[in-house]
């Protein structure tokens, strides 16, 4: 559980600036790291903190802005 909180967070953090599609977050994300990239997107589509953009074949992940406000929380709390 904590392992997928972990990534649930590096997945915001890396969305905050732009929204990535879902094969660049796993180039980006996954490098040094174990967690899978597509569950834990639905599952922060589901609770409403990333919305997904679907463009020709591609599928892209922005940030809500429950999102921003978790990601901030979160934060706060790590440093």
């Amino acid at each position: 559980m904590k392992q997928e909180a972990l990534g649930m967070v590096h997945i915001l953090y890396l969305i905050q600036k732009k929204r990535m599609s879902i094969q660049q977050l796993e180039q980006v994300a996954t490098s040094g790291n174990s967690f899978p990239i597509q569950p834990i997107v639905q599952k922060l589509h589901h609770y409403g903190y990333v919305y997904l953009v679907y463009y020709q074949t591609d599928v892209y992940v922005s940030m809500t802005q429950k999102g921003s406000k978790l990601l901030n929380k979160a934060i706060k709390m790590y440093v």
